[in-house]
């Protein structure tokens, strides 16, 4: 591999980091305040591997959620999406978690909300709003949502998603592959000492 191309590759932050940054971003957190979050003794972060983000990745990684959505608001008249009830708890939300500065959802949001909860049901409106942003944010960029079906199918909106994902992590960087949580953790250990 070329030596100048390895030095410009840049490092894949965690998932969960990166949807820890960008829900504080749109919850309006300084980029001061969500690298205080990342490195509280309560957060977790610390322990997953590749450490915490420098200070450039964490603006990087919030700027993708500055996305300018100019679809127009959504009303429950023009719904396009169908899923008026999955749309109408998030924009409760959009509301609560800025503190009335968003009084509406976009048709834009709203489409992604209804996918989002239509694929992953579990998905709080809270959550939902927030993804709906970052995927926008990408959309608008002309790239894929970032980590979107890892982040719906490990549920990392959950401390157990979360958890998981990090088990995942780990795994793989000891070469070991994933391991099924249905397995005892106990037979697994038994296993790799066996192997």
């Amino acid at each position: 591999m070329d030596p100048h191309r390895q030095r410009t590759r840049k490092r894949r932050s965690d998932p969960s980091i990166v949807a820890f940054i960008q829900r504080k971003r749109i919850e309006g957190w300084s980029i001061s305040r969500i690298r205080e979050g990342l490195e509280s003794p309560n957060s977790g972060y610390q322990e997953l591997p590749g450490g915490l983000p420098g200070e450039r990745t964490i603006r990087d990684i919030a700027g993708e959620v500055a996305a300018q959505d100019r679809s127009g608001p959504w009303t429950l008249k023009a719904d396009q999406t169908g899923r008026a009830d999955l749309v109408l708890p998030a924009l409760a939300a959009a509301k609560e978690i800025t503190s009335s500065l968003r009084t509406q959802v976009t048709n834009d949001e709203a489409r992604w909300i209804a996918l989002l909860r239509q694929g992953a049901p579990s998905l709080p409106p809270d959550e939902a709003w927030k993804m709906a942003r970052r995927c926008i944010a990408a959309e608008q960029k002309g790239e894929p949502p970032p980590e979107l079906e890892e982040w719906l199918a490990f549920e990392l909106w959950t401390p157990g998603g979360i958890e998981r994902w990090a088990d995942v992590i780990k795994a793989s960087a000891r070469g070991r592959g994933w391991r099924d949580p249905s397995q005892p953790a106990a037979q697994v250990k038994h296993e790799e000492d066996q192997g």
